[in-house]
């Protein structure tokens, strides 16, 4: 399969070792390195040319963590694959999946995401934050220290 050209892109999006861009039309490409999956076409192989991530529903937005990345998809779903050592991916395990997996407990209504080194971030519509991943300087804003492997809210004063 032929990519499509970088002109149509509508998010793009970079890490340390590899490389992401999401078309006008919902389709996510992906290359470089590929040790934790984080490509998200089923393999753990690198490729230095943009090959397809994840075939199913169009994708809306896109965040990428060190090794991990968090999809958005319509109505608001989230997705996540690549690296999971600390929860970043919010399926409740630690395990890495080389093709996305649904976030646990945020299923609906999610306007945006976002992803640090190994953890995520969702806005909810009804203006609320949920938080899940790495933890060791508190910033899930959960009032805790360490990992958290499904998503919490964060409490703001």
């Amino acid at each position: 399969m032929r990519a499509a050209s970088l002109t149509r892109r509508t998010r793009l999006a970079a890490k340390d070792r590899d490389s992401l861009y999401l078309t006008s039309e919902g389709t996510l490409w992906a290359w470089g390195y590929n040790g934790s999956g984080q490509l998200g076409n089923g393999t753990y192989l690198s490729s230095s040319v943009p090959v397809q991530s994840y075939v199913g529903y169009n994708a809306d937005y896109l965040a990428a963590g060190s090794a991990h990345v968090v999809m958005m998809i319509p109505y608001g779903y989230v997705y996540g694959w690549g690296s999971n050592s600390h929860g970043q991916l919010g399926d409740g395990s630690n395990a890495d999946y080389t093709s996305p997996v649904l976030v646990f407990g945020v299923t609906f209504g999610i306007t945006s995401t976002s992803a640090g080194g190994n953890f995520s971030l969702a806005r909810r519509s009804n203006g609320t934050t949920a938080t899940w991943g790495g933890n060791l300087y508190g910033q899930l804003a959960q009032g805790t220290l360490g990992y958290r492997s499904t998503p919490g809210t964060v409490t703001f004063p």
